[in-house]
């Protein structure tokens, strides 16, 4: 039977304590630790005196460690010895390869097996904890899964251990207060006997360093990650975006492999699947890689999209675009931003992987798809060897919008019915942290996932950032609870959390959870759009954001005589000042600087020169760069930008300071090229119905005058669909390089617009967006890259509508 309860009668009197079904309740009853804890298998306990490791503070026992110590075994080891000696002042000494009683006896050995624990007959990281006479032993498999991956079993029965039986819980890194200790004067092991195993055993969280918000620094996760038994023992894994470079010579000898852009020239890094002889280089290199011949020089090492067993499809991190024939019959141009390449990509693999499966039946493909490649095409039948990890759109948390819960998980499952296989995830905790400043949380998002997907899941990959454990550490905790076992009880953990951590201000703290809980995942956004304005609107409207302030000050107050209270509260604050300042700019409408456009009796000729008299009467606005936390700087090379109306367009002139002209990159020079961006380029967002709800047209325009625009669109009906969907045909534009600067000129006429507010004399009105500027790089000599922006307050993605201004139409 599975049960979340401690079988050790260890109580504590929880006075205060929250109650998530009624934030005031009190309760005040004794209560049994650990109905916080992931549910275990619990079998009939052997019949012995309870096993005393420390008694009245004193050390009675030993550790003793029968495998190999090393990796996280050590850590956990280690954290061990020291979290026992915290707990009970006693250090109990780690001694290798030797049993003695009393003694807590880790890895296999004979005298486990005796008990009836053998590591190599657990499922792959699953583990025991079994007592006898004397001995808790805790018996994991920790045996190789390939050349490249170990169970680590027995390093989480330590955790499990620590957490059942010595009463720790890891929130965040220790370093920072996140650890948390029951002090007690005894460590006493009633007769038990557990198992258990992950549901899922891919629980990779990225980067491996985190905190940058705390001290400034980069530091190692390892400790905590360890902790929190986050782990991949799944044997397939994927190379992401590979190949890239390592198929240089093959611009050269064999350009048909290279996607074709609309003007006739090649992309330089994306690949046409379409072409028969794309498909043939890729075999090629597969049996060059698995075939140990020696490889020339741009080659030497092996296929770079190849790791152990499984070959990777992973397009570049760029939406794949091609106009050959072949691929323009299999564009589906109704997909949107998330499926418009779908079935390009799908019939690749279709049939990369009949080839496969012919030549090297024990290999599996792993296909990752993400960008305008996501949905699962319909009528794609794999040979059985196609492993899927689906890329997660738009951000794990944002499926507290039904709509967008019900499109993943239908991908899901029809991703999961086309290969037979359980999928992997590649989830973003960085998004949309990336977009907004609130500490929004999101645990039961993580276990209504996990719960319905039990049975299709191999596990996640988290990509997360660098400043995220403040604000999101609660959230973290529970996903990484979750992967372990989507049973784990999510209000239990909760409110063990609160009362742990804040002790005093517990109430106030549980309270506040709440209203960032509910918040988030309660509140439904209209057309379930994400924007600054929604979420202050729906998810923390003023009324709760003043609650938690008033909240925030209690706690403040009833922590001042508790140390380690008070400065778990302040790391839990580090993130409020920017979620504060932020709603209040939002609430009050300061946050951006509008942008003055000017009726002209005249239109200017759009040669890009901006020397038409008329241009004088436009109010130039200038540029600024995003400087993290939070705020604006200006940037090394000015950017100038100014806009007039007329009856039946708008005209934005830019003019952008630059040292080395001859190094701009601007060698595109088809429309809508997936790698626009990545020129010397202006970018306009212009939300045309001026109802600012996340809907805009993007534009950007380089400085050869190469143009990708696109309407609004896309899944969720918010930001820019698929570039290839739609033109602006009736759009000017003129660009003039000169010495020391480059200007444009862009007139659009209001028709193109879709929804459009068209100003006329009497009533303007106003638009909507965003305006910036790409520096590149590459190959100059004089300062840096820079992206610049009409509006750099909140930063992000220049798509982050929190920076959207008020384009305002002036006679």
């Amino acid at each position: 039977m599975k049960s979340i309860m401690n079988p050790v009668v260890k109580t504590a009197v929880f006075f205060a304590l929250l109650s998530f079904t009624d934030p005031l309740a009190v309760r005040a009853e004794a209560e049994v630790i650990g109905n916080d804890l992931n549910p275990v298998t619990f079998h009939a306990a052997p019949e012995h005196d309870p096993v005393v490791l420390v008694k009245d503070g004193v050390p009675l026992g030993y550790i003793c460690v029968m495998t190999e110590l090393n990796g996280p075994l050590k850590t956990v080891v280690d954290e061990l010895q020291e979290t026992v000696r915290k707990t009970t002042g006693a250090e109990l000494p780690v001694i290798i390869g030797t049993i003695k009683k009393p003694g807590i006896v880790i890895g296999d050995c004979p005298e486990a097996e005796k008990s009836g624990l053998t590591g190599g007959a657990m499922p792959i990281e699953g583990f025991g904890i079994k007592t006898a006479e004397g001995l808790v032993f805790i018996v994991g498999n920790d045996e190789p899964v390939d050349d490249r991956i170990t169970s680590t079993g027995s390093a989480w029965g330590v955790v499990e251990f620590m957490e059942r039986f010595v009463g720790v819980r890891w929130y965040w890194r220790k370093e920072f207060g996140g650890r948390s200790l029951l002090e007690t004067p005894d460590l006493v092991v009633e007769p038990v006997h557990l198992t258990d195993a992950p549901a899922f055993r891919k629980r990779e969280f990225w980067p491996p360093s985190s905190e940058s918000l705390i001290d400034g620094q980069n530091r190692s996760m390892r400790h905590y990650f360890a902790m929190m038994r986050n782990a991949d023992t799944w044997p397939i894994s994927v190379r992401v975006h590979e190949p890239q470079n390592v198929w240089e010579p093959y611009r050269k000898d064999r350009p048909e492999i290279f996607a074709l852009r609309e003007d006739g020239t090649r992309h330089s890094s994306m690949y046409c699947y379409s072409e028969p002889k794309t498909l043939q280089t890729f075999l090629e290199e597969i049996e060059a890689h698995y075939g140990g011949e020696e490889l020339p020089t741009f080659r030497r090492g092996g296929a770079t999209f190849i790791q152990g067993e499984a070959i990777t499809v992973s397009p570049p991190d760029v939406p794949p675009s091609c106009f050959c024939d072949r691929c323009r019959e299999l564009w589906n141009p109704e997909g949107g931003r998330y499926g418009a390449a779908s079935y390009i990509l799908g019939d690749f693999v279709r049939r990369l992987s009949a080839e496969v499966k012919e030549r090297w039946p024990d290999k599996t493909i792993i296909y990752l798809p993400y960008q305008n490649y996501t949905e699962a095409p319909e009528g794609i039948e794999f040979s059985g060897n196609v492993e899927v990890q689906i890329c997660g759109m738009p951000g794990i948390a944002q499926y507290k919008e039904p709509e967008i819960a019900a499109w993943e998980q239908e991908q899901l499952e029809k991703w999961f019915a086309i290969t037979g296989r359980k999928i992997q995830n590649w989830h973003y905790s960085v998004w949309p942290a990336d977009r907004i400043r609130a500490p929004y949380q999101y645990p039961n998002v993580l276990a209504d996932y996990y719960r319905k997907n039990r049975e299709i899941l191999v596990g996640t990959f988290i990509n997360g950032g660098k400043d995220l454990m403040p604000r999101h550490h609660l959230s973290l905790y529970v996903w990484s609870k979750v992967l372990w076992d989507p049973d784990f009880n999510v209000d239990a953990g909760i409110r063990e959390y609160v009362e742990r951590m804040y002790g005093p201000a517990a109430e106030e703290m549980g309270e506040i959870v709440r209203i960032l809980v509910d918040g988030w995942e309660q509140s439904r956004w209209p057309n379930a759009t994400l924007t600054p304005s929604n979420v202050y609107t729906y998810s923390y409207p003023p009324e709760k954001v003043e609650r938690i302030q008033d909240l925030l000050a209690a706690a403040g107050e009833n922590v001042r005589d508790d140390p380690e209270a008070a400065g778990r509260l302040d790391y839990f604050t580090t993130p409020f000042k920017a979620f504060f300042r932020e709603f209040t700019i939002i609430a009050t409408g300061e946050g951006t600087r509008p942008f003055s456009i000017h009726l002209a009796a005249e239109k200017p000729v759009i040669d890009g020169k901006l020397d038409d008299a008329v241009w004088r009467q436009a109010e130039p606005f200038t540029f600024m760069l995003h400087e993290a936390p939070q705020g604006e700087k200006e940037p090394e090379f000015e950017t100038e930008v100014r806009a007039l109306w007329t009856m039946d367009s708008l005209i934005v002139g830019f003019r952008m300071e630059e040292p080395e002209t001859h190094a701009l990159v601007n060698n595109i020079g088809a429309r809508n090229d997936s790698m626009m961006w990545h020129q010397d380029c202006i970018e306009l967002f212009l939300d045309a119905s001026g109802k600012n709800s996340g809907q805009f047209h993007q534009i950007i325009i380089t400085a050869a005058g190469t143009i990708w625009d696109a309407a609004p669109g896309g899944r969720e009906g918010r930001g820019a669909g698929d570039a290839n969907a739609w033109n602006m045909q009736e759009m000017e534009v003129g660009v003039h390089i000169a010495d020391g600067f480059w200007s444009v000129e862009v007139s659009m006429p209001f028709e193109a617009f879709n929804e459009a507010v068209i100003p006329r004399p009497g009533t303007p009105g106003s638009w909507h967006g965003q305006i910036t500027r790409h520096r590149h790089r590459g190959g100059k000599n004089i300062g840096g890259a820079e992206n610049q922006k009409l509006n750099a307050f909140f930063g992000g993605f220049n798509s982050n509508t929190g920076d959207f201004a008020p384009f305002r139409f002036f006679e």
